[in-house]
C-alpha cells in the first residue's frame, strides 16, 4: 500500500512537471486544498513539495551546454572514448563533467556553467594523448557547437608507451614478443635490438650473424628499413619506447668497401652518414621479414 501511495505522489509530481506548474504556485491555498480533498495524506502532501521544490531549483540553475565530435588521425570518428571537461576557475558544482563519445563520435556535454572557461580532453584507460581544447561554454540554457573537431593526432599506449594505432582496441604499431621480438605491424618487418652500449660496424655485424633469437634468420638493416623506424617526437630517440636504446646512431649496410651507413635517430630522415667501419658509437639492430 506504502508503495501505491509513492507511486501516486510520483505521479503527481510527473504532472506538475510537464504542466510546467512552480513550487511557489503549488503552495497556494487553493491547490493545497485540492490535494487535502483527493485525499492524500500529510506526508504524500510533504513528499511531492520535496520533488517538486528539487526539479524547480534545477530548472533554475544556471547551466548550459558543448556538443562536438571526435576523430582520429584519418578522419574517423571515435566512439566510446569519455570526455572530460574541467573548469579553468573552478566554481564549485559546476567543475568537471563527462560524456561519452556515441558511434559517430559525437558527445553532448550537460550541466556546465554559463559563459565560462573549460578544457576539453579525451579520456581512455588504454592510451593517453596530448589532444585538449579550451573554451568558453554557451550562455545560459544554450549549447555551444565545436568550431572544428576534436582530432587525436597520436595517441600511445598506456602499458608501454608505444604509438596506438587502433583506438577502439588499444593496438600498437609495435608489439614486443617475451623472447625480445619487436614486430612492426606496418611493414611486416621483425627487429631485434642489440647491446646497449657503443659498438664497431664490425661487432655489431658479428653481433647480427650470432644471433639466434626467435630461430634465428637475422641479418643487418638497409637504410629504407632503418629509416621506416624514425618517428620525431617519439619516445627518447624519436623511435618507439619498444626500442630501448641510450644512442642515437645506428648501424646500417655498407657504403663501400671502407665506410658504411649509420642513421642518426636524432636528425631525421636526412640523418645518414658514410661512417668508417672501425668508428664506433653505434648501436646495432638485427631485422628479418615478419611471419605474418
Amino acid at each position: 500500500m506504502r508503495k501505491l501511495s509513492v507511486f501516486i505522489c510520483l505521479l503527481v509530481v510527473v504532472f506538475v512537471i510537464n504542466s510546467k506548474t512552480s513550487y511557489s504556485d503549488l503552495c497556494s491555498p487553493g491547490i493545497l486544498r485540492a490535494m487535502k480533498e483527493e485525499g492524500l495524506a500529510e506526508k504524500q502532501i510533504k513528499l511531492i513539495y520535496e520533488k517538486t521544490k528539487l526539479y524547480d531549483g534545477f530548472s533554475h540553475a544556471k547551466h548550459s551546454a558543448v556538443e562536438g565530435k571526435l576523430v582520429d588521425w584519418k578522419d574517423n570518428p571515435v566512439a566510446g572514448v569519455k570526455i572530460f571537461a574541467s573548469q579553468v576557475k573552478p566554481i564549485k558544482g559546476y567543475e568537471q563533467f563527462e560524456a561519452v563519445t556515441k558511434s559517430d563520435g559525437t558527445f553532448r556535454l550537460n550541466g556546465l556553467f554559463p559563459s565560462s572557461a573549460y578544457v576539453l580532453k579525451p579520456l581512455s584507460d588504454k592510451w593517453t594523448c596530448k589532444t585538449k581544447i579550451r573554451l568558453n561554454s554557451a550562455p545560459q540554457n544554450e549549447t555551444a557547437m565545436l568550431p572544428a573537431c576534436m582530432v587525436i593526432r597520436q595517441a600511445f599506449s598506456k602499458s608501454g608507451g608505444s604509438l596506438v594505432i587502433d583506438l577502439a582496441t588499444g593496438a600498437t604499431r609495435f608489439t614486443v614478443s617475451s623472447d625480445g621480438v619487436i614486430s612492426d605491424s606496418e611493414t611486416r618487418l621483425e627487429w631485434v635490438v642489440g647491446p646497449d652500449k657503443d659498438t664497431t660496424y664490425m661487432q655489431a655485424s658479428q653481433w647480427v650473424a650470432s644471433c639466434k633469437t626467435a630461430g634465428g634468420g637475422w641479418r643487418m638493416p638497409g637504410r629504407n628499413e632503418l629509416k621506416t623506424l624514425y618517428l620525431k617526437g617519439i619516445g627518447k630517440r624519436n623511435m618507439d619506447p619498444a626500442f630501448k636504446i641510450t644512442g642515437w646512431w645506428v648501424w646500417a649496410e655498407h657504403s663501400s668497401s671502407s665506410s658504411v651507413w649509420g642513421y642518426a635517430f636524432l636528425h631525421g630522415p636526412g640523418g645518414w652518414s658514410g661512417r668508417p667501419t672501425s668508428g664506433d658509437g653505434g648501436r646495432g639492430f638485427a631485422v628479418r621479414s615478419g611471419k605474418w
